[in-house]
């Protein structure tokens, strides 16, 4: 893989009760940033888990990579906030590009690595990997699929979002393009949004016109998700709050 001397990312990993696949995540996503790129952090955020995973991380950062500065965790004492949290450990990132990518690695480094690229050289604002996108390749359980088929079909009719896989977890973006978008978002701390985040952040971001790439990735599931569909549906309150929000007529009906 030959190094870029351009790139540099700061690239989290939201974990939550995962501590067996850390390792994984880590060597994959060091070796993968070590090759694509000229400088790189890699900042695992902790989302308040209550396994093994929070002393595994602190041993991991003091004993594994001691010198190293491109590895650090983030621990969180409340949550899980599915993405609040993560969103909150962005604004520590040292670099101007950074995405995220989940701890399974249900799409691998090498999608984050063509993201990346595909961020620099068609001058993007975001990449986002697709499931559903042609070209993509999907091992998932049937049921979670008519879920997922049907749950972005909704977030495209209620808000006219071009986006056909919303929830993929591995997005890249640029720092000063997405900013303004996480303030407008803020920190929901009875966390309601849940896994929603994603389709608020891209929603929100076609709203203000950012250049939004969506591409194919293969993808397999991880048996250890910690979605649940049924406490998901908090989220709706959310979503009928943000099409108010975001749809003029309906800000001036309700006096928003």
């Amino acid at each position: 893989m030959e190094q870029n001397r351009k790139l540099k990312i700061s690239l989290f990993i939201p974990v939550y009760n995962a501590f067996a696949y850390i390792p994984h995540a880590l060597n994959e996503s060091y070796r993968a940033l070590s090759e694509c790129c000229e400088a790189f952090e890699i900042v695992v955020v902790d989302d308040n888990s209550n396994d093994q995973t929070a002393s595994f991380l602190q041993n991991i950062e003091q004993a594994q990579y001691p010198q190293d500065k491109r590895i650090r965790v983030v621990k969180n004492t409340t949550g899980p906030s599915r993405r609040e949290n993560l969103a909150t450990a962005f604004a520590s990132a040292r670099f101007d590009i950074i995405g995220y990518i989940d701890v399974d690695l249900s799409c691998g480094m090498t999608y984050l690595v063509d993201a990346l690229r595909r961020l620099d050289r068609k001058n993007a604002d975001i990449v986002i990997g697709s499931r559903y996108i042609k070209g993509a390749k999907v091992t998932r359980e049937p049921f979670r699929r008519i879920m997922s088929f049907f749950y972005n079909l909704a977030i495209q009719i209620l808000f006219g979002s071009r986006i056909l896989d919303h929830q993929c977890g591995l997005k890249v973006f640029r720092r000063e393009a997405i900013e303004p978008i996480f303030k407008e978002m803020g920190y929901d701390h009875q966390y309601r949004r849940g896994w929603f985040w994603d389709a608020e952040f891209l929603i929100r971001a076609q709203a203000r016109k950012l250049k939004i790439i969506e591409m194919p990735v293969e993808w397999h599931f991880a048996r250890t998700s910690t979605f649940r569909f049924f406490r998901e549906w908090k989220c709706i309150g959310t979503m009928l709050h943000l099409k108010v929000a975001l749809t003029p007529w309906l800000r001036k009906l309700f006096g928003k």
